[in-house]
């Protein structure tokens, strides 16, 4: 795209940090006029808004929708952020003193806050910022070496057609059989299963050159017609001059050859 789809002026000066929440519909702003914002991005509007003591740094939204604010050696931690009834209001705080916070991240599926300082790394427990139920299907980051295994045939298995998976081994490569052919040697093992004394075994169709179709081929090559019979009379014809044609051009090759006291014993 040559120009941006959306435009929008959060603050009355430069934004110092952002995040977005784990559903993609919120967008939540730290600007230099020491101003926190949560905008609705389905209709780009302001929802809420908080004032902070001085300008954040960092910014970090967690799964449950609690946002992490870093300024100064403090840390909030903000509740109620993406509701526009209630009012934005600190869910926990956490300082240190002499060290200015650089970073901030919620570890995900974890109730625990990552915080990174001048002096080092801190992590603070935050009660209900993680997401307590992960699905599976999309990713499971306690999954073991066997269920690894187990996902990867199953994403393995959804790329092949339904058809072509089957226990018997022998299945793949070999030539189907004939529908009806197939039906009869089914029902043939069933009544045998059952113990039924009358069960017929199915006929072998016969293959090769002893299937009707070649046995037809043949029938209609003994018929004698007199068109074929003509076009064959004309082939060996043709034939023969080409190799009287052949027989002359060697003897002229011969005699040409041949010194001059022996041409007389060539005949012209």
């Amino acid at each position: 795209m040559s120009d941006a789809v959306v435009k929008m002026q959060c603050h009355q000066g430069p934004i110092r940090s952002m995040g977005i929440d784990n559903s993609g519909k919120y967008l939540v702003t730290a600007g230099a006029d020491r101003k926190v914002k949560v905008f609705d991005l389905r209709k780009y509007q302001e929802l809420n808004s908080y004032y902070l003591s001085a300008a954040a740094n960092t910014m970090s939204v967690s799964q449950r929708g609690l946002v992490a604010v870093g300024f100064g050696p403090n840390v909030h931690v903000l509740k109620s952020t993406f509701s526009s009834g209630s009012p934005i209001r600190p869910y926990m705080t956490y300082q240190i003193p002499g060290s200015m916070i650089s970073s901030l991240a919620f570890r995900p599926f974890e109730d625990v806050l990552g915080v990174g300082h001048a002096t080092g790394f801190n992590s603070i427990v935050i009660p209900g910022s993680g997401e307590p139920n992960f699905d599976t299907y999309e990713a499971n980051p306690y999954e073991n070496h066997k269920q690894r295994d187990e996902s990867e045939v199953r994403s393995l298995l959804e790329k092949i057609r339904p058809e072509m998976i089957t226990l018997d081994p022998n299945t793949i490569g070999r030539v189907d059989m004939d529908p009806a052919e197939e039906q009869e040697k089914k029902i043939y093992q069933m009544q045998r299963a059952n113990g039924d004394a009358t069960a017929k075994k199915p006929k072998k169709k016969m293959r090769g050159k002893n299937r009707p179709s070649r046995r037809l081929r043949k029938k209609q090559q003994n018929v004698v017609d007199a068109q074929k019979q003509q076009f064959r009379e004309q082939l060996a014809n043709k034939q023969k001059r080409q190799e009287r044609q052949e027989q002359q051009r060697e003897w002229n090759e011969k005699a040409e050859s041949a010194p001059t006291a022996l041409n007389r014993f060539f005949k012209k």
